[in-house]
C-alpha cells in the first residue's frame, strides 16, 4: 500500500481534533464525545472532527451517528462535525486543520488509522492497549492515555492548549512496524504433522458377506386343504 501524503497543515481559529474511521462503540466514538463535551462545559473551544461512515450501536438500537448526535447539545453542535466517508486519497486534504488524530477504540489488533496518522506526521492520541506498546508513544508522536474518558479529556487539554507538545509529537520519528503481514506469508512447520498420503497403510476392505434369504410361513402360507 502506497504511504499517503503529509498533509500541509493550516490550523485554524481552534483545536480541530480528527477521528478516522467507522463510528461505533468498540471504536470510541461515545467516548470522544463525552470527552470533548466536558472540555467544553469548562470554556474550552474544539471542534472534533469524524472522518468515516456510520455505524450501529446496539445499546441504543440505533445508527451511531444518531447516537452521538442526540447527546450533543445545541448550543455545542457547531463543535462536532460527520464527514461521512472519505476516500484514502482525500485523507491528507481532509486533515489539514487537525491539530491531532485521536484513535479511541477500546480493542484494537493493530488500527491502521493510527500508524497513518503518524506516516502523515500528525499527532496521536491513543490509550493504552497492548497492540501499541513498543510501538507508539510519546517517542514517536503519541500522546498515550489511561482508556478512560477522563484520561481522554486530560489529552485533549493537553494537546489544544500546548503547541510545543503537539510540534514535538508531529515531529517525532515514525515507528518502524515492518510488515504486518510478515506472519502470514511464513511457513512454519506444523506441531503435529500428518503422514504423507502415500505412506498411509491401505485399509483392506472385507469381503461382503452373502446374505441368505429366509422364508416364513408368512411369506409362504400353507396350501388350503380341500
Amino acid at each position: 500500500v502506497a504511504a499517503l501524503a503529509r498533509p500541509e497543515r493550516r490550523p485554524g481559529s481552534r483545536p480541530v481534533f480528527a477521528v478516522i474511521g467507522r463510528l461505533g462503540e468498540m471504536k470510541g466514538s461515545q467516548d470522544v464525545v463525552e470527552a470533548a463535551l466536558s472540555l467544553l462545559d469548562a470554556g474550552l473551544d474544539l471542534e472534533v472532527r469524524f472522518i468515516g461512515g456510520d455505524g450501529w450501536s446496539p445499546t441504543s438500537n440505533t445508527w451511531m451517528r444518531e447516537r452521538l448526535e442526540a447527546r450533543i447539545p445545541d448550543n455545542f453542535s457547531d463543535s462536532f462535525v460527520f464527514t461521512g466517508p472519505v476516500d484514502r486519497e482525500s485523507l491528507p486534504k481532509a486533515l489539514v486543520e487537525a491539530t491531532a488524530v485521536i484513535a479511541p477504540g477500546r480493542f484494537e489488533s493493530f488500527c491502521l488509522a493510527a500508524h497513518e496518522a503518524r506516516s502523515m506526521g500528525l499527532a496521536l492520541a491513543i490509550p493504552d492497549l497492548p497492540a501499541y506498546r513498543g510501538l507508539l508513544d510519546e517517542h514517536t508522536g503519541a500522546l498515550v492515555y489511561d482508556g478512560s474518558v477522563g484520561g481522554l479529556a486530560q489529552a485533549m487539554g493537553r494537546l489544544a492548549s500546548d503547541a510545543g507538545l503537539v510540534e514535538r509529537l508531529s515531529s517525532a520519528p515514525v515507528p518502524e512496524v515492518g510488515d504486518p503481514l510478515a506472519a502470514y506469508r511464513s511457513d512454519p512447520e506444523p506441531r503435529h504433522p500428518r503422514p504423507a498420503r502415500s505412506s498411509c497403510p491401505r485399509r483392506e476392505t472385507p469381503p461382503e458377506t452373502p446374505r441368505h434369504r429366509t422364508t416364513s410361513a408368512r411369506c409362504h402360507p400353507p396350501s388350503s386343504a380341500h
